[in-house]
């Protein structure tokens, strides 16, 4: 089967107030393995990022000014997609604005285009229940660092963030949440 390891950034937390996508990134899986079939969108969200958001991507507004809309990027993105099984953290997020931008441009929701959709923070919170994984919550940073690599550090490692490391540290957290063999931080 293949999945496809899904993140955005946006220009705030808020797509009912008008907030938008201003970079897309997908990471395919195929058989537990990342294929480097990528793929990697930024958007023109026409309007600034708010201030909360910008300290989390650093992505100005100016640095999208000649990018194309989302609607422009549309039919490529649901090409990519399409047929996959998607894996996103956190999913209500991302669905909420992906779904928002395709509303925008006429398209139906992305259920209409995927086998399903995972939630690696429901996978993390299934395999370390909050007894055994207690002073971590379940954010990206968190089960990467448990699943894939002791010595990460976000400020280091992953500052700013960017949709498509993002993806690619997800791939890496979904690959590891599904092959098992986890030992538990002590």
């Amino acid at each position: 089967m293949r999945y496809i390891c899904l993140d955005t950034e946006t220009t705030g937390s808020k797509y009912y107030e008008g907030d938008r996508v201003i970079e897309l990134g997908c990471v395919e899986v195929i058989d537990g393995q990342c294929t480097g079939h990528n793929l990697q969108m930024y958007f023109n969200p026409e309007r600034d990022s708010s201030p909360g958001a910008y300290r989390t991507h650093k992505i100005s507004r100016q640095f999208l000014m000649d990018k194309p809309k989302f609607a422009d990027c549309a039919e490529e993105f649901l090409k990519f997609i399409e047929g996959t099984i998607l894996v996103i953290h956190h999913a209500a997020f991302d669905l909420g604005f992906l779904n928002n931008e395709l509303r925008l441009c006429g398209k139906p929701s992305l259920k209409k285009y995927v086998v399903d959709i995972i939630d690696t923070v429901l996978l993390g919170r299934k395999k370390f229940p909050k007894a055994e994984f207690p002073r971590q919550r379940y954010s990206l940073d968190a089960l990467y660092k448990t699943l894939v690599n002791k010595n990460y550090n976000p400020k280091i490692h992953r500052n700013p963030h960017g949709a498509l490391l993002d993806a690619q540290m997800l791939a890496e957290v979904y690959i590891a949440l599904n092959m098992g063999q986890v030992e538990l931080p002590i």
